[in-house]
């Protein structure tokens, strides 16, 4: 991946443009956005998986019940200024795929998105909502 704005993502906010170009070298792809949008269907694989420490499953997803069983909330252990520094790119590129694209494939319960819809001041998390991250502890506190 090649791209000046990986390095200043805060020029996301004003540029409506790719943040980034990807050279796909033997691939039979014409760009009409198919391979952009693989690319960062990978990528938002990345995010999901082990390899970057931002997000972790759900209790529902740990223990394969419903609702929202495919999960992964925000990483609270992830607390080392590097780590908050991806967390930062990470908004950037939210923000930029929810102006751009309309989102991004990434499997947050349904309040993590209502909260950042309606911002910090204008969504607070119900019992209903901790049941889409863990019915467990939801049902504990009933």
């Amino acid at each position: 991946m090649q791209s000046k704005a990986f390095k200043n993502p805060e020029s996301w906010k004003t540029n409506n443009t790719r943040p980034f170009s990807v050279t796909l070298v033997n691939e039979g792809a014409c760009d009409c956005g198919g391979p952009m949008r693989d690319t960062i269907s990978n990528l938002c694989n990345e995010i999901m998986s082990d390899v970057l420490p931002l997000l972790k499953p759900t209790g529902n997803n740990l223990a394969r019940v419903e609702p929202q069983m495919d999960s992964y909330q925000l990483n609270s252990a992830s607390t080392e200024p590097y780590k908050l520094k991806k967390f930062t790119f990470m908004g950037y590129f939210l923000g930029w795929s929810l102006r751009n694209m309309g989102g991004l494939p990434i499997d947050m319960p349904i309040a993590f998105w209502q909260r950042i819809c309606k911002g910090s001041q204008g969504y607070v998390y119900t019992l209903d909502d901790l049941i889409e991250f863990d019915r467990f502890k939801a049902e504990m506190l009933r």
